[in-house]
């Protein structure tokens, strides 16, 4: 599972990963509002999508290639994280795949103790 550090924006409405990349979220989190969690989301949740609508981006810095799938290894600003890949999708190090993070694949970790929130 990734496991990306962030906090949720003033009304619980974001998910803000640093300055530059924030998720929308389906459902308000305003009772964690500014408070530093961490979000878990499995590599074959992750889908691509475009900088039109909306992707974060995701500098590629390694392909793992493993027959059906390929794992990209890349980083979001300096978050590391991995996504799934189906086999014909080979991007090369130093491209920029376009990621959408479904909230409904999200799932948030206190920072402190590591217990799931809600």
């Amino acid at each position: 599972m990734n496991l990306l550090k962030g906090a949720f924006n003033s009304d619980g409405s974001r998910f803000n990963l640093d300055a530059s990349h924030a998720l929308p979220l389906s459902e308000s989190k305003a009772k964690w509002a500014n408070r530093p969690v961490v979000l878990g989301i499995r590599p074959e949740h992750i889908r691509l999508s475009s900088r039109e609508q909306g992707g974060i981006p995701l500098r590629v810095d390694t392909l793992e290639m493993l027959g059906a799938d390929n794992l990209a290894h890349g980083r979001i600003g300096d978050t590391p994280l991995v996504v799934r890949l189906a086999h014909s999708e080979r991007p090369q190090p130093g491209n920029t795949l376009w990621l959408h993070l479904p909230a409904d694949a999200l799932h948030f970790f206190d920072s402190t103790h590591g217990k799931r929130l809600e």
